[in-house]
């Protein structure tokens, strides 16, 4: 009976760690997918000569907005001043938030030299202790499949079982940590006025 005791607790310890380690292995898999196909679709309408410019942009933001959780990246950016953000001004400084994202994101993919470019990415790896969130690591590569530089995308897992792109990084400069200086800098110069950074957001960001 002792044995038995001391055998059921380890065999389900076993069996719990050796679960969340699969689970954990499939939870990437599925980010590393969902990662690629972005990727895949970015790439296609950037370098497309089939669209116009506008166009072009068009494509990328309803991309963008189908897959990414601005309103999580908004807080994020916002950092130790996100609690001060009140319901009525929240949703026009998530619009603010899309519409920046987009743009930067464009703008680093975009270039008039050279936009033929393939994504690939193809690591993947568990951020946080509550297995919501990923970091999905690859690289951007050119026409000849010759590394141009890094691109890391930090997923989040929904309710919903979704994932939504949170964050990207290239050649290691994180959208969301870059703005969370700039606004927590902003914010803090303008006797802590979000007010008056959704001011600056109104008159510096261009359709």
């Amino acid at each position: 009976m002792y044995k038995k005791i001391k055998i059921i607790p380890l065999f389900f310890f076993l069996f719990i760690l050796l679960y969340s380690q699969k689970s954990v292995a499939e939870s990437c898999e599925n980010a590393i997918t969902f990662v690629n196909k972005i990727s895949a679709e970015a790439s296609e309408i950037i370098s497309s000569d089939k669209y116009t410019k506008n166009q072009r942009k068009f494509y990328f933001k309803k991309l963008f907005i189908d897959n990414a959780d601005f309103e999580t990246m908004g807080k994020v950016a916002l950092g130790k001043y996100a609690r001060k953000l009140k319901p009525e001004i929240s949703d026009e400084y998530n619009e603010l938030i899309k519409k920046l994202v987009i743009q930067m994101i464009y703008n680093r993919l975009d270039s008039e030299e050279q936009n033929n470019y393939i994504i690939v990415n193809n690591t993947c790896k568990p951020k946080g202790s509550k297995g919501l969130e990923y970091l999905v690591e690859g690289d951007i590569l050119d026409s000849d499949e010759r590394k141009i530089t890094s691109i890391t995308w930090w997923i989040i897992g929904k309710n919903d079982s979704s994932l939504k792109v949170l964050d990207v990084s290239i050649a290691g400069i994180s959208l969301a940590l870059q703005k969370r200086e700039e606004f927590t800098s902003f914010i803090s110069r303008n006797n802590n006025n979000i007010n008056a950074l959704i001011d600056n957001l109104k008159d510096t960001l261009i359709e």
